[in-house]
């Protein structure tokens, strides 16, 4: 071995005395003393006179050692190194909240009516243009007669239409632009029928928020007006020249 390479291993060796003192407990001057020790007694064996071409040969040599020892040295570092605990950053948990929705009492009313009237006469009543309307509208669910959905009433209509609530008519699985029909749809006319609303007015507000079945509140204003005048000439009130507005359906009963 090239004894050259410890002219040089000093320097580096003595820099890291002190980092090696850390956990020897040893410090940086020891570190150095012990190993000049251990170059003197090496050094004794042979012959340190070195001519101009061996030390320029041996240079390399020396270095090469020198980076094999600062490597060792940097590899026992990290070893000795502790790895810092990573705490984990806690995450916000989302709780869903529940808001209540504002009910709207009724809907808005529509910019254009959808119902396609027949030439009426001049003379018609707000009445007579409320039959109309039950009849485009109402008719299918609740009778030609106002009687309700029944048997006899479905039995007038086309064989293949009778089964209302048949695959892809009115069913759950009806078509994207059908719904779904209820079982029972109430009489309107006829003894007995809208008894459960005390007042004309009280009418007018159900049919309102909740007519027709499959858009409810789609009509325009007069004519939910008009069709309420007409369900309330069929229980034989007195309706009078004027109007029907909520000012006189307040004062009309259906029921005592």
């Amino acid at each position: 071995m090239n004894f050259n390479v410890w002219k040089h291993a000093p320097h580096v060796i003595g820099g890291l005395g002190a980092t090696f003192s850390k956990w020897r407990g040893d410090s940086a001057n020891g570190v150095l003393q012990r190993f000049t020790s251990y170059r003197s007694n090496r050094a004794s064996l042979t012959n340190r006179k070195l001519d101009s071409k061996a030390l320029t040969t041996g240079r390399p040599e020396a270095m090469k050692h020198v980076l094999v020892a600062v490597s060792i040295t940097c590899i026992f570092l990290a070893a000795c190194t502790p790895v810092p605990t990573v705490t984990p950053v806690p995450t916000a948990t989302f709780v869903p909240t529940s808001t209540p929705l504002p009910t709207a009492m009724m809907a808005p009313p529509t910019p254009h009516s959808w119902v396609l009237l027949p030439d009426l006469p001049s003379t018609a009543t707000q009445a007579d243009i409320g039959a109309e309307i039950y009849r485009l509208v109402c008719q299918d669910c609740h009778g030609n007669r106002g009687q309700g959905l029944t048997d006899e009433w479905r039995a007038q209509w086309a064989p293949q239409d009778q089964n209302c609530w048949q695959s892809k008519c009115h069913s759950l699985d009806h078509p994207p632009d059908g719904f779904t029909l209820p079982r029972y749809a109430p009489p309107l006319i006829g003894p007995g029928t809208l008894s459960r609303f005390k007042t004309v007015l009280d009418l007018y507000h159900y049919i309102r928020i909740n007519m027709p079945w499959q858009n409810p509140g789609s009509l325009q204003e007069a004519e939910y007006w008009q069709l309420t005048a007409f369900l309330a000439r069929e229980r034989h009130l007195t309706l009078g020249d004027l109007p029907l507005d909520e000012n006189r359906a307040k004062n009309l009963f259906l029921s005592p």
